[in-house]
């Protein structure tokens, strides 16, 4: 097998593996940035670089790789050499991604009182105190 198809396989296999993680990281992503941004158009600026960090991380690392031409296992040693790479940035960016959101994410319990239960005590809709 050619060097060249070498290279595209391992590009392609790091899409699909940075694909896969999107699928599964995004709905949940998407939930906890609306929660910390506390508007839709942040969240969604947010879920859409987080997004893009987790293609374009792994495919930096995988272009780094230059496979050898050869033929039989050389090829696959070559694919799943730049694969390895590839898999290694795409953790980097699902750790650094966390390790992110981690720094704004409470850490304690939530308040058993909500903003509900405050404004229904003070008598006031804004839950200041009535004056």
């Amino acid at each position: 097998m050619a060097a060249g198809q070498i290279f595209l396989i391992g590009v392609a296999s790091t899409f699909l593996a940075a694909s896969t993680v999107i699928l599964c990281l995004r709905p949940s992503l998407k939930a906890v940035l609306q929660d910390l941004c506390g508007t839709g158009e942040r969240a969604r600026f947010w879920t859409d670089f987080s997004t893009v960090t987790l293609v374009l991380m792994p495919l930096i690392f995988a272009l780094e790789h230059r496979p050898s031409p050869g033929d039989g296992w050389q090829s696959v040693f070559g694919v799943s050499e730049m694969l390895r790479e590839a898999l290694v940035g795409l953790m980097a960016a699902v750790f650094g991604l966390g390790f992110v959101l981690s720094l704004y994410i409470g850490r304690g319990s939530p308040s058993p009182v909500s903003s509900s239960t405050s404004r229904q005590a003070t008598g006031s809709p804004s839950g200041a105190p009535a004056v």
